[in-house]
């Protein structure tokens, strides 16, 4: 972002940004930071810097786990891949006693 004083009381202002992108509507709707970005740099172009705010951001959410889900992950994590990472060495370990054969 780039002012200039022209004299007279005029103010000459020039704002880039880095992506053709960046106003089309997929970047716009990927998020609410974009958004408040171009509309920041509007307000900043006319010269109504007192509209220019930054909102807070969200807090962290709580996650709520229920007790099904904790005995799923349990289960995945403590049994199914363990177990499946032992059968697929018992299997190669198999399989190549009876190439050695």
């Amino acid at each position: 972002m780039v002012e200039q004083d022209l004299g007279g009381g005029k103010v000459a202002r020039i704002a880039l940004i880095g992506s053709p992108d960046f106003g089309e509507d997929v970047a716009l709707g990927a998020g609410a930071n974009n958004q408040q970005l171009l509309l920041g740099t509007f307000d900043w172009l006319s010269q109504q810097e007192n509209l220019i705010a930054i909102s807070a951001k969200p807090g962290p959410q709580a996650l709520s786990v229920t007790q099904q889900d904790l005995y799923l992950n349990g289960f995945v994590t403590l049994i199914l891949v363990p177990g499946a990472i032992g059968a697929i060495g018992f299997a190669v370990l198999v399989r190549r006693r009876r190439a050695g054969s």
